[in-house]
């Protein structure tokens, strides 16, 4: 949980990773959408999300979250994508 306008930086297994996910992931990956891969060991190291740098935005609108930057491969230690967002200001009522 972070403030509103506060920043949240972290890494996602992304484009640098693309290639490892079966070759129907890959596609459902290449076509803008997440992908899971092993959901039945949920919570290890066995189950990855892949997320291109093109999701949808629903989910962080559902968060309060903007999307400031997308960076495929800045985690060159981990292989993985940078993002970059900030928590939006909560609407008067």
């Amino acid at each position: 949980m972070t403030r509103p306008r506060r920043l949240v930086l972290l890494t996602v297994a992304g484009a640098g990773r693309a290639q490892e996910p079966p070759a129907t992931a890959r596609e459902i990956f290449n076509a803008g959408h997440m992908v899971v891969c092993g959901e039945r060991f949920a919570g290890t190291n066995a189950c990855t999300a892949y997320h291109p740098v093109d999701a949808p935005d629903d989910v962080l609108e559902e968060e309060d979250l903007e999307l400031l930057d997308h960076v495929p491969g800045m985690a060159t230690d981990v292989g993985q994508d940078a993002v970059l967002l900030r928590r939006s200001e909560p609407v008067a009522a």
